[in-house]
């Protein structure tokens, strides 16, 4: 007989006796209890406090077990029911994502929203219908997907590209993407092609994980902001090396956060950042009321951490390199 019976029993047996007993008796049975009743109000009160220290926590356990299942029943149903909404909602607009349930489920967990409701309404703030801003079937901008090559000549007159920029400088492209959120893109560096000198930069778009083009006609379509990480040399060769790793990968939608370089997909601004994260630089921003879902181009652009630098030419800004970023 284990501790917790022995007091079971004994319990039982105090209140039997203590029941067939007047005050100032005495209570004899055997060798084992000699005293008054009152004595065994004692006896039975140290007996019930010990059973309950040593029972407390399986009583807690008891209604963890009971009450948390039911909880955490009634909350997966509704993360069930919430998740298929929003893929419907997804179909009928014909919005380009692709989220997995355990996606969707993780992100609700890593964002600490206050409720389910406060988690969907980001998705469906984010998820607005609207227009593509380029397309697969050939019909976009030449600067899209040219690999290492240049289809058309690029134009560097208007803005300082070509002196200004670096490699694993960061494009944010407000009107870029597929009218989300914008588009992100990151420099791979300046390159020259039959004479000519390029910006090169590695992105994930419509086409997959592609190397593009960033001149002055795609500055002016995307509007397009470039921001700089205040990181080493190694750091920064290291972001655009893993960059280049993932190119030829497929392009998808779906909000995460994934930062393995055996990922099978992309969405642009989590290629970027997953490119800086691995190196120990968080590129998105940390402000609660600005972080959207997933790690979206603007919570780039929000990035305390990261500074805008100037494109424009010297006549056009003075010697000022830096501009304010306003978010």
């Amino acid at each position: 007989m284990n501790n917790a019976e022995i007091l079971i029993s004994q319990l039982f047996e105090g209140f039997f006796l203590l029941n067939n007993c007047n005050k100032n008796c005495i209570i004899i049975q055997g060798d084992r209890y000699v005293f008054s009743k009152i004595a065994l109000e004692n006896v039975l009160f140290n007996t019930i406090k010990g059973l309950y220290m040593k029972k407390l926590s399986v009583v807690l356990l008891l209604v963890f077990a009971i009450i948390i299942p039911v909880f955490a029943d009634k909350t997966s149903h509704d993360m069930n029911h919430e998740y298929s909404e929003l893929m419907n909602y997804v179909r009928k607009n014909n919005i380009s994502i692709n989220i997995s349930y355990d996606d969707f489920v993780e992100e609700y967990k890593r964002g600490n929203y206050e409720s389910l409701e406060e988690y969907l309404n980001h998705y469906y703030k984010v998820l607005k219908p609207q227009h593509r801003f380029f397309c697969i079937n050939g019909s976009g901008k030449w600067y899209y997907n040219t690999g290492t090559t240049l289809p058309q000549m690029p134009k560097y007159t208007k803005y300082n590209l070509l002196n200004n920029l670096k490699a694993g400088d960061i494009v944010y492209e407000p009107k870029g993407g597929h009218g989300i959120t914008g588009h992100t893109a990151i420099v791979e560096g300046t390159f020259t092609y039959n004479g000519i000198r390029y910006i090169r930069v590695i992105e994930a778009n419509d086409y997959g994980l592609v190397r593009s083009v960033l001149d002055d006609d795609r500055v002016d379509d995307k509007g397009s902001k470039i921001l700089r990480v205040s990181a080493s040399s190694n750091v920064i060769d290291s972001a655009v090396a893993f960059c280049v790793d993932q190119l030829g990968k497929d392009y998808s939608i779906d909000f995460a956060h994934d930062c393995s370089c055996d990922e099978e997909d992309w969405y642009c601004s989590e290629l970027v950042w997953a490119a800086y994260i691995l190196e120990g630089f968080d590129v998105e921003t940390n402000s609660w009321w600005l972080n959207e879902l997933g790690v979206t181009p603007r919570d780039i652009w929000r990035c305390s951490d990261l500074e805008e630098i100037s494109i424009k030419n010297s006549s056009q800004q003075g010697t000022n390199r830096f501009v304010l970023k306003v978010i």
